[in-house]
């Protein structure tokens, strides 16, 4: 599977040129999306969780370990960030008593928890992973970010959102897509097709990724700052 690199750029009609969208402030201009090809190739190590036998790799015989890693794959295509830092924990207390770790470790499985629940912004996801994370740092982070949540949901009106209109993709790639933006999904593109999905998205920055679905292998990723109206992803082969 191949993994693209997202650009989000500002498209110039008039000239054909482009510039990089990095400005806070607020623009109703149309913005471009555009992928170049990756050259790590690196993908989401809990995306092949499915795949591991954890009792063998661990060498207990927990029967709780037997479903553990399809819980971790379904729970990434919901996507769940919940059910991910459940089974973070439940993974850390086998590591803990075999003193070994398999291919997926727990201490990933909890950062990704942790990352798609900042992302989605749910004031009660986050009070739910903030009871249980063991690292202080990330409590106090998830503690601030709750707390800032909490003052957000207080505030009303369309200036609280960044991305406020239609997303539309372009998928030119031989695969079928899932797209997420922030953690949730958005709608599905066929391969060659084109989506248009209302999207009202919050954030200071906005997270932007396409999963293929034959694998939910993630093969297109970016980031957008800004308030926008019209965004347009071109995803090449």
């Amino acid at each position: 599977m191949r993994f693209y690199h997202i650009a989000f750029v500002a498209v110039l009609v008039a000239s054909g040129s482009s510039v990089s969208v990095a400005q806070d402030a607020s623009t109703k201009e149309a913005v471009e999306v555009r992928s170049s090809l990756s050259k790590d190739g690196k993908t989401t190590p809990c995306l092949g969780a499915c795949s591991i036998n954890f009792q063998q790799a661990l060498g207990a015989d927990f029967s709780y370990l037997i479903p553990l890693g399809s819980q971790i794959h379904a729970a990434r295509v919901t996507p769940d960030p919940v059910t991910l830092a459940v089974a973070a924990k439940s993974l850390a207390a086998a590591e803990a008593a075999t003193g070994k770790q398999a291919q997926v470790t727990s201490s990933q499985v909890m950062a990704e928890a942790v990352e798609l629940a900042k992302l989605r912004r749910d004031l009660k996801e986050l009070k739910a992973i903030a009871q249980l994370v063991s690292d202080q740092s990330k409590k106090a982070e998830l503690k601030q970010l709750i707390e800032l949540t909490e003052d957000l949901a207080a505030e009303s009106g369309e200036a609280t959102k960044e991305v406020y209109g239609t997303l539309t993709v372009d998928n030119h790639t031989p695969h079928n897509l899932r797209i997420t933006v922030d953690g949730r999904e958005v709608g599905r593109v066929r391969s060659g097709r084109t989506g248009y999905f209302r999207v009202h998205a919050h954030g200071y920055e906005n997270h932007f990724d396409a999963y293929c679905l034959e694998d939910n292998e993630v093969i297109a990723h970016g980031n957008v700052r800004g308030h926008h109206h019209d965004l347009r992803w071109h995803i090449d082969d």
